[in-house]
């Protein structure tokens, strides 16, 4: 399994992989298109629990009873790069 070091964790190519494809259904800070329907099977909800756990991404439903909506922390933008939509921060 390939990884990727950063200063402070090792990412694996499939959090890599899950945290782009994020990156690519968010259209702005703190609201993406990537729910609980897209995690589809339980090796992807794992990754992505790691994500959590790593502190790259959360659900910006957290607290409201409108399901899950997934979206990149700012420090997984240091490390994927900023979502074609939003603005430079």
């Amino acid at each position: 399994m390939k990884t990727l070091k950063t200063k402070k964790m090792e990412l694996t190519n499939q959090e890599l992989e899950l945290l782009n494809e994020i990156k690519d259904s968010q259209h702005e800070e703190g609201h993406s298109e990537f729910t609980n329907e897209d995690v589809l099977n339980k090796k992807r909800a794992g990754v992505l629990s790691n994500l959590v756990q790593k502190g790259l991404v959360y659900d910006s439903y957290d607290g409201y009873d409108n399901g899950t909506m997934w979206v990149l922390e700012r420090s997984a933008v240091d490390i994927v790069g900023l979502p074609y939509y939003w603005k430079e921060y």
